[in-house]
């Protein structure tokens, strides 16, 4: 995992079968909760520095720690903070 910020502006979509344009949603875990975060995917059997693993919802609610949600759309600016780990679901 990259250790500087990353950042993300939504600047156009493409049409959604859902019918819900521009829109994702981040799910961040803060790097201060990182070690407890690496334990918790071992015990899903995934690594969290590779990146051949995206969590369910189910996953994400049972993380023994704050899992921060931010809703994307057209025109917002997202910035991560280094060691960040996140995940991004498009609508």
């Amino acid at each position: 995992m990259c250790a500087t910020y990353a950042q993300n502006i939504m600047v156009a979509t493409s049409p959604s079968p859902r019918g819900v344009e521009g829109l994702a949603y981040w799910f961040v875990i803060s790097a201060r909760d990182r070690k407890r975060l690496a334990d918790y995917w071992n015990t899903l059997g995934h690594d969290i520095d590779t990146e051949h693993f995206f969590a369910s919802l189910e996953d994400l609610k049972r993380f023994p720690g704050n899992v921060y949600v931010i809703q994307q759309r057209i025109g917002d600016f997202v910035i991560i903070p280094p060691l960040g780990a996140h995940q991004v679901r498009l609508l």
